[in-house]
């Protein structure tokens, strides 16, 4: 408790912060939540690609073998899960 009553004796002391404009704010805002939507976009993108990749080198359902059938379950389960947990963060 020592350290942080420190920190505030400090931070009352010094009175010689940087002024930021509310504009500089909104564009630091603006870079961190476009990098993060890029990132998403980038995910969704290889996501989509990489089932549709899977899917067309798969034998049809006629010729599927167990071990393709479970393989094909867990990827469904892993997309879906993607997919679930970006609405999530969507959202929350």
């Amino acid at each position: 408790m020592d350290e942080l009553d420190f920190l505030k004796n400090h931070w009352q002391k010094e009175q010689r912060f940087p002024q930021i404009k509310a504009k500089e704010i909104q564009a630091m805002a603006h870079k961190s939540s476009s990098s993060v939507v890029k990132w998403i976009f980038v995910i969704s993108i290889l996501e989509f690609f990489l089932g549709g990749v899977i899917s067309f080198f798969l034998p049809s359902v006629d010729f599927r073998s167990t071990f393709e059938e479970v393989f094909v379950t867990a990827l469904e389960f892993i997309f879906y899960g993607v997919i679930i947990y970006f609405i999530y963060q969507f959202f929350c």
